[in-house]
């Protein structure tokens, strides 16, 4: 859903639900010494997600966002690849422009992945 504020303010809100099946993965349970690939069967991942992006002048804006996600799944693993999704993920983006059609940006991201405590 896109709220506009004004004309420089834009509000994005998404929900959303995946269902994935047969699900294959490197997985561990020994904390990384022993990996081996297996089907861990289905998955199903809920989320939300809320950006808003300021235009502050022709030249440049500014976008935030933060998502968070979260799976139905019980078991716990050390994953390389399906549990390794970030729950929680905070993004500044800001682009500008320059003359000569010349432009730049800044991102930084936060990321807390599911499983990981770094």
């Amino acid at each position: 859903m896109d709220t506009f504020i004004n004309e420089r303010i834009i509000l994005n809100t998404n929900v959303f639900y995946r269902k994935q099946s047969e699900n294959i993965d490197w997985i561990s349970e020994d904390g990384g010494k022993l990996w081996k690939a297996e089907n861990i069967g289905s998955l199903n991942v809920k989320g939300y997600e809320q950006k808003i992006l300021f235009n502050l002048n022709n030249r440049m804006n500014v976008n935030i966002a933060y998502s968070y996600a979260q799976d139905n799944y019980k078991k716990q693993y050390l994953s390389k690849y399906v549990f390794r999704y970030p729950t929680h993920n905070f993004t500044f983006f800001t682009n500008f422009g320059f003359p000569f059609d010349i432009s730049g940006s800044i991102v930084m991201t936060l990321k807390k992945r599911k499983n990981e405590t770094k």
